[in-house]
């Protein structure tokens, strides 16, 4: 796999050898497999949700000082 697809793409491995791979530009979960050679297939056949991504875009172009009022104590944040 070329390494700028394997950049496409976080492992997570966990104690019981199997690996999670999640798309880095959506997020979503692409596969949990046993063996990481199973991750090529199943990551070359991810294609990320547009509507998602629009989702992701609108809420990273939003200034900080909309999405949580500057006021708005750290404990009153934690709860919202």
């Amino acid at each position: 796999m070329p390494c700028s697809e394997r950049l496409k793409f976080a492992h997570q491995f966990f104690p019981d050898g199997s690996i999670d791979s999640i798309c880095a530009r959506c997020s979503v979960t692409v596969a949990s497999v046993a063996n990481e050679a199973d991750l090529v297939l199943k990551e070359g056949q991810h294609v990320c949700d547009p509507f998602l991504l629009a989702h992701y875009e609108f809420f990273k172009k939003m200034p900080r000082s909309e999405t949580v009022p500057e006021h708005v104590s750290r404990d009153q944040k934690l709860r919202l």
